[in-house]
């Protein structure tokens, strides 16, 4: 089946490139994501089942929705970014130190909420920048089958998001 949506800011405009993951309950990986289009629309391949959905946009706090049953006659998701968060940033380098472009990062937000986990991208230079919504913490894993790395844990204020480096690193590769 196919689930369809659209993210928002908090004035209700369409954002275009946002990362967009359907996880199912208790799940630490997206059974399915993408971009969203640049009106905002994205659409995301998944089983019939118990899904929460989540979205990550530069400048924005990340959204999440709660698990619900998604079906073949499911309404279109409406995703809204948020205002309140904090920035996390850095870079990721492999081995000799050089940039890894176009990464993607697995953050698993550390709560009691099902399915809340979210996503980005390093762009050409490996920097990437996400605005994520206050917890407990995340856990930062790069997710790739050309590299392995350690994963990270991020404490969840902008106070504690500094990871030591300027920029902050993000995981080293080997």
């Amino acid at each position: 089946m196919v689930v369809r949506g659209i993210v928002r800011t908090p004035q209700g405009n369409p954002v275009a490139g946002a990362h967009v993951a359907l996880v199912a309950p208790w799940s630490l990986r997206a059974a399915g994501r993408t971009r969203s289009g640049a009106d905002g629309r994205y659409a995301i391949e998944v089983p019939a089942g118990e899904y929460a959905a989540t979205a990550t946009a530069a400048a924005w706090a990340a959204a999440f929705q709660e698990p619900s049953e998604l079906g073949p006659e499911s309404e279109e998701q409406t995703l809204v970014l948020g205002k309140d968060g904090f920035t996390l940033s850095g870079r990721v380098r492999d081995e000799e130190d050089r940039p890894i472009a176009g990464a993607a990062l697995r953050l698993v937000r550390i709560s009691n909420q099902e399915g809340d986990v979210f996503y980005t991208r390093t762009d050409g230079e490996g920097r990437y920048a996400v605005r994520l919504i206050p917890a407990e913490g995340y856990r930062l894993r790069l997710e790739s089958d050309e590299y392995l790395a350690t994963p990270q844990e991020i404490s969840g204020s902008a106070e504690q998001a500094a990871i030591g480096e300027d920029p902050p690193s993000g995981p080293r590769c080997w």
